[in-house]
């Protein structure tokens, strides 16, 4: 059997979905942390919320991928 090649904006689409459920889930994983020895819900003094987390883990992922 021959693989069928995917659309280039497919295999995009569906590699952000991926991401985006690693942010998701990696948020609420720190979430439930959060205030135990395990994390700190400060970074650099200031207080983070899902948001900031979000955008936190999205800054490491695309590092890590080069971006």
């Amino acid at each position: 059997m021959s693989e069928t090649k995917k659309s280039p904006d497919l295999a995009f689409s569906e590699n952000l979905a991926v991401l985006s459920a690693g942010i998701e889930l990696g948020a609420g994983a720190l979430h439930r942390v959060m205030g135990s020895d395990a994390a700190s819900t400060q970074i650099a003094g200031e207080t983070q919320n899902t948001k900031d987390i979000q955008e936190l883990l999205a800054a490491r992922m695309a590092k890590a991928f080069g971006g």
